[in-house]
Formats: C-alpha cells, sequence, structure tokens
C-alpha cells in the first residue's frame, strides 16, 4: 500500500514553484490562493475578500515548504507532487500542531 502511494508521487522542481498561482484548500473548507515569487516569498489571499497574508518557501528534495504568518500564529507544511494531475497534499502544523489536510492545485496562468 505504501508503495503503491509513493508511485503516485513525484519531486516538485523550481518550474513547478517559481512565479507560479496556486489554489489551498484544507479540510476546515477555507479556499485560499497562493502567489509563489522567485526570490522565495510568497503572498497568499483569501479568495472572496482577498485578505493578504505572507509567507515564505523552498524546495527540498523534491518538497515544497511552506511557512505563512497570521497575526501570532505560524503556519507551516510540506508539499508532495503528484504524478497524475497537478493536485498536490500538504499536512499543515500550526504553531508546530497538527492542524489540517491540503490540496494544492496550481493554476495555468491567461
Amino acid at each position: 500500500m505504501f508503495q503503491e502511494w509513493q508511485n503516485s508521487k513525484r519531486e516538485l522542481v523550481l518550474m513547478d514553484v517559481a512565479d507560479t498561482h496556486w489554489i489551498k484548500t484544507c479540510t476546515e473548507g477555507y479556499v485560499t490562493e497562493v502567489v509563489f515569487h522567485a526570490d522565495g516569498a510568497l503572498n497568499e489571499y483569501r479568495l472572496f475578500d482577498r485578505f493578504e497574508t505572507q509567507g515564505t518557501w523552498f524546495l527540498a528534495d523534491g518538497i515544497l515548504h511552506v511557512e505563512i504568518i497570521k497575526g501570532e500564529n505560524r503556519y507551516s507544511f510540506g508539499v508532495v507532487g503528484s504524478v497524475d494531475v497537478n493536485i498536490h497534499s500538504a499536512v499543515e502544523h500550526k504553531n508546530d500542531e497538527l492542524h489540517s489536510y491540503l490540496k494544492l492545485a496550481q493554476i495555468k496562468p491567461n
């Protein structure tokens, strides 16, 4: 079973992330747009009212590592790429405690 899961995953590379837009959803139902800038910075926007937060990202061993600061809270997660579609998975931690399961989908530019 683990081998099947592992075979459905792929390493993410710089071209997947730098200067791209993604939609992020979580088990709580929140939906945001995340803009990954080439310099390792990111902006996250709630999808409907465009409330903005900021964070950072980097790639290591094919995993996209993200940290977002919202007020006094720090959210961190590592995104594992999917082989079949550009809908990827992550487990999010809030202030170092398990918080949510995420799905992130890359958006095709205009």
